[in-house]
């Protein structure tokens, strides 16, 4: 039951300050005695840019030079990078290119290495070559079979 007398009040207040923005806003509206536009400060000020617009103008003409100059050396320095990296680019694919061939060459190598591996264990088994416990090859002078 305490809420209805807050609930109220806050009614009251809330409409008390609606009146008063409204009187205010209606009273700015309907004031006669204000300062005309071409009496502004606003104005004033741009009196006073237009009477020294000349030295202002070439001022602002030097800047301007000088950050197209800025604009053209940062475009020439980005061109340099692009040219750069279009160079890198260049320089990594042949290097992979050159790791694919080492690669593909290397696996040749290996498959040749399997091969002598593979006659080398058929000598073996054939007994037209033996290794010794130390490592040794031999080439035996001949085999009963071969003997005439």
């Amino acid at each position: 039951m305490k809420q209805v007398p807050a609930i109220i009040a806050a009614l009251i207040i809330t409409g008390m300050v609606g009146l008063g923005v409204f009187a205010i806003g209606a009273n700015a509206f309907l004031n006669t005695d204000t300062v005309a536009i071409q009496n502004s400060p606003a104005d004033a000020s741009i009196a006073n840019v237009s009477a020294n617009g000349s030295a202002s103008d070439a001022a602002a003409q030097a800047q301007i030079k000088q950050l197209q100059d800025a604009i053209t050396q940062y475009q020439a320095r980005e061109k340099q990078y692009q040219d750069r990296e279009k160079q890198y680019q260049t320089e990594l694919k042949d290097a992979a290119q050159k790791v694919s061939d080492a690669n593909s060459l290397a696996q040749q190598y290996q498959d040749q290495v399997q091969q002598y591996q593979n006659i080398f264990v058929q000598l073996q088994q054939m007994g037209v070559i033996r290794v010794g416990s130390d490592g040794r090859i031999s080439v035996p002078r001949g085999r009963e079979s071969d003997e005439p």
